[in-house]
């Protein structure tokens, strides 16, 4: 499978248009006021399944895992269309915290554009902004649809953060975003989704997560159990394996020569004498060069450690491009501060052949459910499995569509053959 430097450039051109639309025409309508001393970064993952086919495989969850759990504060926004666990979805974006910095209390307006990847739940909650109260600034770029928060930020050392809840068992991943001293208390007036009274909100940033189907391009695709056809890029890349042996990982950083090529074959396993914390290192590091601080980069790989370098599975990280986060998820904060980073990971999580394989055979052995149940949780594929099942279903539905337009062909050459012996 190779991926054409025409595809490159329709991708690029793609991107660069939606930044340009949101910042140089937002600019001639409606210019934001600057805070100089404002500054803002933000984390958070998007995460995919990629089948062995090399496309996106929609997937959804039933139930909590442990990487779905929130704190009991943290509410399910029932109200809008999206729901993560009642459809399938193909890119789920995952834990993204927004961290503010400032020399004085500030009241802020921020919005995220929300018409292809939408907000399921948020904390502080906020609310579906509605066209009417759209911004010319979003109006100008095209944003038809947006989640907003009105919010007051403080210093650390001011008393709101005693209002802050606690973080129980469930959900306890959550609090491994607070462990950053420096980032200022976020203030905001919610109401409560059990009894619609209202209350203060209090975190050490804003909170959002959601669904959608937005264009994303893999960074790379399955090509056999453990290899993968990788993608150059600029950002760097690792390819992670965990399994029963363990963790086994390797790093993509291609150097400049390196960047236009198609892509290289790679298989986990060159930085196995490394072990984990060399991995946590090495992540940590890339995400501070990429603009987060020491502390956002140890808070973002805590809080998906045991997701990331624990669960089984055969899967990609990557530091995905600045445009790319920008044109998926656009952002706008009022007033505009003078520094915004906005660091994101895309997850490719990956199914091969080898396991399409081994389900497939299970499920045609013969025996009954409950032993084929147990046979393929030795898989481990947690939360992935309706994609796994939707790849299998496909690859079996491409199989079945081969023999049929081969039989028409067969049958349509028949024809002719004698349709011409009778003339």
């Amino acid at each position: 499978m190779k991926l054409t430097r025409m595809t490159f450039f329709f991708w690029s051109l793609m991107i660069s248009g939606s930044v340009l639309t949101w910042g140089s025409q937002g600019k001639a309508k409606e210019p934001p006021p600057v805070k100089a001393a404002l500054e803002v970064h933000e984390w958070g993952t998007f995460t995919a399944v990629l089948g062995s086919d090399g496309m996106l495989l929609p997937w959804y969850q039933s139930g909590l895992t442990s990487a779905e759990e929130l704190p009991e504060f943290v509410p399910s926004l029932f109200s809008i269309p999206v729901r993560k666990g009642a459809q399938a979805w193909t890119v789920r974006m995952e834990t993204p915290v927004l961290y503010f910095y400032a020399e004085e209390a500030t009241d802020l307006d921020v919005r995220v554009g929300t018409q292809k990847i939408a907000v399921t739940e948020a904390y502080p909650v906020g609310e579906r902004i509605s066209t009417e109260s759209q911004t010319g600034l979003e109006r100008s770029a095209g944003v038809q649809s947006s989640w907003g928060w009105k919010v007051r930020i403080l210093p650390p050392d001011d008393a709101v953060g005693k209002l802050m809840p606690k973080v129980g068992e469930r959900g306890a991943h959550y609090a491994e975003a607070r462990a950053v001293p420096d980032a200022w208390w976020v203030e905001a007036q919610g109401i409560d989704p059990v009894d619609g009274t209202k209350r203060r909100e209090v975190e050490k940033f804003i909170f959002y997560r959601g669904a959608g189907a937005p264009d994303m391009i893999p960074r790379g695709w399955p090509i056999g159990d453990h290899k993968v056809m990788m993608r150059r890029d600029e950002g760097p890349a690792y390819l992670i394996r965990v399994g029963k042996d363990g963790l086994h990982w390797r790093k993509e950083a291609p150097r400049e020569e390196e960047k236009q090529e198609n892509g290289i074959v790679m298989e986990p396993g060159q930085e196995d004498g490394l072990g984990v914390e060399a991995l946590v290192q090495e992540l940590e590091v890339d995400l501070a060069r990429a603009g987060l601080t020491e502390a956002e980069a140890a808070a973002m790989v805590a809080t998906w450690r045991t997701s990331w370098l624990e669960e089984e599975g055969l899967r990609i990280l990557e530091v995905l491009p600045r445009a790319l986060v920008d044109a998926v998820l656009p952002l706008q904060i009022r007033p505009q501060p003078s520094k915004l980073k906005r660091v994101f990971v895309g997850r490719w999580e990956l199914m091969t052949r080898e396991m399409m394989a081994r389900i497939e055979a299970e499920m045609e052995s013969g025996q009954e459910m409950e032993v084929v149940v147990d046979r393929l949780q030795e898989l481990r594929l947690g939360r992935f499995w309706a994609a796994a099942m939707e790849l299998l279903a496909r690859e079996r539905d491409r199989s079945f569509r081969m023999k049929t337009d081969s039989l028409v062909n067969a049958l349509q050459t028949l024809q002719n053959n004698e349709n011409s012996e009778s003339r």
